[in-house]
């Protein structure tokens, strides 16, 4: 997870991205919202698979916003939910992320 860093409160914006090894395909995937600093909120807590803003085979990616309501840093936690397949062979995977999210200095 990378979060962009800016000036003054507002809207920030996170990307997550979940990448698999060769031979495998996210079939499905899901980012749900683990925690945000105190400063600040998710305008969703989880964000799905058909607003995945790239949906290759061997990677997905999400794009999420969180509004800050002061200045500040802190760490966004999330957890990436995928279905990953190799061949015919499919299984769940969890992932933690982290991405740190600053607001000023």
């Amino acid at each position: 997870m990378t979060c962009e860093r800016v000036e003054s409160p507002g809207r920030v914006r996170c990307e997550v991205e979940a990448r698999v090894g060769a031979g495998e395909a996210i079939n499905w995937g899901d980012v749900v919202i683990l925690k945000t600093p105190p400063f600040a909120s998710a305008l969703r807590g989880r964000i799905g698979p058909h607003d995945a803003t790239v949906h290759d085979p061997g990677v997905w990616r999400w794009a999420l916003a969180l509004v800050a309501r002061d200045k500040g840093g802190g760490d966004v936690e999330g957890r990436v939910r995928l279905v990953v397949c190799k061949g015919d062979r499919c299984g769940p995977r969890e992932i933690d992320v982290k991405g740190r999210m600053q607001v000023g200095d």
